[in-house]
């Protein structure tokens, strides 16, 4: 993957979000700054996603009311704060067609460039595994490479 390829990343992400496996996780996160991260969590009926949004020092992930309406039309919903949730969340029912894949790809593509600031791909690093046995899930098709501790919970 070259640089700035967001491009290649979102095609990438797409297919490894089609071909996520029952009970695998994947967590994207910054290399630099783990709690800016996005999560998948494949179920037997739903991929499940979240972006972090945390609005507390030192962690402070500032959405923009664009952002936040960019997520909102994208069918995300927002964090429900009188239940100390701080994530913005989507479910994508399983399965799929390729173009949903797609759409939801999109939008974490431009949350990680444009509201956590990535400046490219290459400065992220992912985390993945099966929920049930902490197996490691080997995706060298995303084009990230994996995070030094590679398997368990973020």
């Amino acid at each position: 993957m070259s640089e700035n390829s967001w491009d290649a990343f979102t095609r990438s992400l797409t297919e490894v979000l089609a071909r996520l496996p029952v009970d695998g996780i994947l967590v994207v996160v910054k290399a630099d700054n783990r709690s800016h991260y996005v999560q998948f969590s494949q179920s037997s009926d739903e991929l499940y996603a979240e972006v972090a949004s945390s609005p507390d020092p030192p962690n402070l992930i500032s959405v923009s009311p664009a952002a936040e309406e960019a997520l909102r039309k994208a069918g995300w919903q927002e964090p429900d704060r009188s239940r100390s949730e701080m994530n913005w969340s989507y479910e994508l029912p399983w399965p799929a067609p390729w173009e949903s894949y797609l759409e939801l790809s999109l939008t974490v593509t431009t949350f990680l460039r444009d509201t956590l600031a990535v400046d490219s791909p290459m400065s992220l690093v992912h985390r993945s595994w099966l929920a049930e046995t902490n197996e490691p899930l080997r995706l060298p098709a995303l084009g990230i490479p994996p995070a030094p501790e590679e398997a368990g919970p973020a």
